[in-house]
């Protein structure tokens, strides 16, 4: 399956897995990744601690890849297509 182009878009709060499933069926959207409040907050905290520093530049892929192994995100959905470029 992998990362979908709207991925940030459908980073979304739910109180049970039970509500994921509702809003995915009402939204024709398949279920990707189910994650802890937490471990998707500790994501974000790696993900951008950096963005307002004067040297920041995008993530390349490799270093993408690896914050999310790192914060505990692996698997099919969270494999990134290898590129040349930034992420």
């Amino acid at each position: 399956m992998g990362l979908r182009p709207h991925f940030c878009a459908t980073v979304l709060p739910f109180r049970s897995p039970e509500d994921v499933r509702t809003w995915s069926e009402r939204h024709g959207i398949p279920i990707g990744a189910v994650a802890p409040i937490a471990q998707v907050m500790e994501l974000g905290r790696e993900w951008y601690a950096r963005h307002a520093d004067a040297d920041w530049r995008k993530w390349t892929v490799r270093e993408a890849a690896e914050i999310f192994r790192k914060e505990g995100f692996v698997g099919e959905f969270w494999e990134i297509p290898a590129t040349d470029g930034g992420f």
